[in-house]
């Protein structure tokens, strides 16, 4: 399942992942109310205010407040005065188009509803109760894992007050709350599980309600608009629950959850008796929620289906059992259909994911977006790649059925909706390779003219990652680094306005280490790039984290600091790198790295041993050696092939699946001047021919099969990877770019995007040369062996 986050940040631009407010909007004027000595700043989507000597501790209450979308500029305007008497610090959301972001249906619900905040270090209770009797009347949507006042829209969360970050458990870089013992601690984990002060028990008690007559509750899945639960009912009858929650979860066209969730209880009691929908059994009614309750559909919807058993991701399934069972679903979904037409029902949103299949047929689900008789509650409807027909519903229904027959063919179908010319070449599953040279210059062409040097927080658009983590418009992966390393390779140097930008890393993330989204790898890309003095600057700040990893862990930065201290001739750095890898050397055989790729996997950390060997003139072939037996104990042996599979789903990339492997046993042998392990290694590479990534970026899609194939000397093969790579590769309205991650948008960046296959589309040994130095890897050969900007 997509995460919503995807679909949060596609909401702003056709093209690329961007905030869903705008960069300029009109905002609400709180001037006249501010006293004199009270201050205020804007940042993203906030405005801030605060007395000009105000102390804000580093953690405790923080009080939100909510509203519906017609009463939030009233209730903000109550909620600040409140803040202005009592002196207590506080942000709002900065306009009109902020609230409605926020209200959302995939607003993450870390911000969700949420539209302002205040930091009382004071007298929290008698706070509390005036803003409480000053909201009076005011509706709005409760708070996801928050203490909810049980009369105002008032939610209650102990947490940080200022922006810090730690490692957790993955190593990733979250939010972080300093605690009384005096470390940092991830801020995510407390909400409702710290009990409020005594003094706010009574009004922050869970509100008396009926309780839903159900048991056996499982989440399958949430968003701002409600969740959907399977549940028991009392006589043992299995349900599934579908929620709205009120006053929020709009969509594009701002109709709010509720409604969508009655003109769905319209549509489905219209169609009840025909078998093709879940039956309805009931309509609850909640203060805070509305529910449908719905007949259980036992079965798997079409999109999970293909995921897991389609021949192209799966080397064990059989095309003749799957052409059948598709063959099977098609007649079941065309005849369901029929039926919704003859009821004057459509659907509007066919799509596999909308389609279950089971023992008893094909069922459609999810209409709250049908048209019945002509009528429907939002125009706000269509996946992308099933969308088409015109204006007549009943011709997009058939449309969306002629793509969903196309994708149980060729996964890669849904491609055509922006790429109407590649329609044969899905067809026959064979992609065009004559023009990889030309597709390489109009990324190039495309990527330079996106720059937005005047933003903050990216210079280039890249995957929601530039939104989602710290140094997300700066890092390797998927920032600005990234990039211009990548058009730097390329042979198109960067400007001095475009390498000004990069190094001015926000603050409050510089101590975020990392090679991969850290300032760890900045500091060695402005090495690299020209600027020594501000990458020994940025280098070695901030604390160490406990983990080994190339991407997050003390394998990169050992890596990263000997690179720039090979690239600034810094003695300190270089003593740091040997310090930092003596560490690694150390915890290396006693580690739990339960991963494989090149980013949290085994066969990172030997590429990492591998290249700082060259780099400080090390013999790590041991450790690295020790590394890749391990990754080797992961992968899994199907058919002839080595692959990863975690959870059951195939991987084959660079960054988690099996690629890594293949460019670790390369490199291994080339620095110990040994034959390479030849049957694990062609079993890698014969996996990565068997299977077809559904994306094109370098970590995990095909670009970093074209790396990992080069390498392996498999060139035709290769080819046929950035064939289809080129593909993904889709018309802006600036220039040409790639479809990232979850193909819903595109992005520039080095792992899923256009620097990172505009790399792979490099030719022959240029290319893999260029993908070598961007990645920190090994250098196979001295022919690829290129030091210095």
């Amino acid at each position: 399942m997509m995460d919503d986050r995807f679909l949060y940040f596609a909401l702003s631009d056709p093209d690329f992942f961007d905030v869903p407010w705008p960069v300029a909007q009109e905002c609400y004027d709180l001037g006249p109310m501010l006293p004199p000595g009270w201050v205020a700043a804007h940042r993203h989507a906030w405005q801030t205010f605060a007395p000009a000597d105000a102390r804000i501790p580093a953690s405790g209450w923080k009080v939100h407040v909510t509203a519906s979308e017609t009463e939030a500029e009233l209730a903000l305007r109550r909620f600040a005065q409140m803040c202005i008497e009592h002196d207590v610090p506080f942000k709002i959301l900065r306009g009109p188009r902020s609230v409605r972001a926020a209200h959302l249906k995939y607003t993450p619900s870390s911000i969700s509803t949420k539209l302002g905040t205040a930091y009382p270090s004071g007298n929290l209770t008698d706070f509390v109760h005036h803003l409480a009797r000053s909201l009076d009347g005011v509706t709005g949507p409760t708070f996801v894992g928050e203490h909810q006042h049980r009369t105002a829209p008032i939610g209650l969360r102990h947490g940080a007050f200022e922006a810090t970050w730690v490692e957790a458990a993955d190593g990733r870089s979250v939010p972080g709350r300093p605690a009384g013992d005096g470390a940092e601690h991830d801020d995510r984990e407390r909400g409702r599980d710290t009990p409020v002060p005594p003094e706010l028990a009574d009004v922050f008690a869970p509100r008396p309600e009926d309780p839903l007559p159900i048991e056996q509750v499982r989440l399958l899945h949430r968003t701002n608009a409600g969740g959907v639960y399977t549940a028991t009912l009392a006589d043992g009858t299995p349900v599934v629950l579908k929620e709205a929650r009120r006053h929020t979860g709009l969509d594009a066209d701002g109709v709010d959850a509720v409604t969508r969730l009655r003109h769905e209880l319209l549509v489905l009691r219209h169609l009840q008796q025909t078998g093709v929908t879940p039956r309805v059994l009931d309509h609850w009614q909640r203060a805070d929620a509305e529910f449908l309750v719905l007949e259980h559909v036992a079965g798997e919807n079409l999109a999970t289906l293909i995921s897991r058993h389609h021949p192209a991701g799966h080397i064990d399934a059989s095309p003749a059992e799957f052409d059948a069972l598709a063959t099977t679903v098609m007649r079941g979904l065309h005849e369901a259909v029929a039926v919704m037409h003859r009821h004057d029902v459509a659907h509007l949103d066919l799509q596999p994911a909308n389609v279950v299949v089971g023992a008893d047929g094909v069922r459609v689900v999810d209409l709250e977006s049908a048209s019945v008789a002509g009528r429907t509650a939002t125009t706000a409807v269509g996946t992308s790649g099933y969308v088409g027909g015109g204006g007549d519903p009943f011709e997009r229904d058939a449309f969306a059925l002629e793509r969903i027959a196309l994708t149980l063919h060729e996964p890669d179908s849904p491609l055509a909706q922006r790429r109407p010319d590649i329609e044969d070449e899905l067809r026959t599953g064979t992609p065009d390779t004559s023009r990889l040279p030309l597709w390489r210059a109009r990324l190039i062409e495309g990527i330079i003219r996106r720059a937005t040097p005047a933003r903050e927080d990216r210079l280039f658009p890249g995957g929601i990652e530039t939104f989602t983590t710290p140094l997300g418009g700066h890092s390797l992966a998927s920032g600005a680094a990234g990039v211009l390393s990548a058009l730097n390779a390329l042979g198109h140097a960067p400007t001095e306005q475009h390498l000004t930008w990069l190094a001015d890393v926000p603050a409050h993330a510089r101590s975020c280490r990392g090679l991969w989204e850290g300032v760890d790898g900045v500091a060695a890309t402005l090495a690299r790039l020209g600027r020594p003095d501000e990458a020994v600057r940025l280098a070695s700040i901030g604390d160490l984290p406990r983990g080994l990893s190339w991407a997050r862990g003390r394998a990169g930065i050992a890596l990263a600091a000997a690179e720039t201290a090979h690239l600034t001739d810094d003695a300190r750095l270089r003593a740091q790198a040997n310090v930092v890898l003596d560490g690694v050397l150390r915890d290396l055989p006693d580690a739990d790295l339960r991963t494989t790729g090149l980013l949290t996997g085994w066969a990172g950390a030997a590429l990492a041993m591998l290249r700082i060997g060259e780099l400080l003139g090390r013999d790590l072939t041991t450790a690295a050696d020790l590394a890749i037996s391990r990754e080797l104990s992961l992968l899994v042996e199907q058919d002839g092939c080595r692959i990863a599979l975690p959870a059951g789903r195939v991987r084959t990339g660079l960054g988690h699946g099996s690629a890594a492997a293949a460019v670790a046993l390369d490199a291994l042998a080339a620095a110990a001047a040994q034959d390479i392990e030849r049957p694990a290694f062609e079993q890698i590479v014969r996996g990565m021919t068997r299977v077809a990534s559904p994306v094109a970026g370098l970590m995990d899609g095909l670009a970093g099969h074209v790396l990992a194939l080069s390498i392996a000397g498999d060139l035709t093969s290769s080819r046929q990877a950035a064939g289809r790579a080129t593909w993904h590769c889709t018309p802006t309205s600036a220039g040409w770019s790639v479809l990232g991650a979850g193909r819903l948008r595109c992005s520039d960046d080095l792992a899923s995007g256009s620097a990172g296959l505009a790399l792979a589309l490099g030719s022959d040994q240029d290319g893999l040369a260029g993908l070598r130095r961007v990645l920190h890897l090994p250098r196979a050969t001295d022919a690829d062996c290129h030091t210095g900007p």
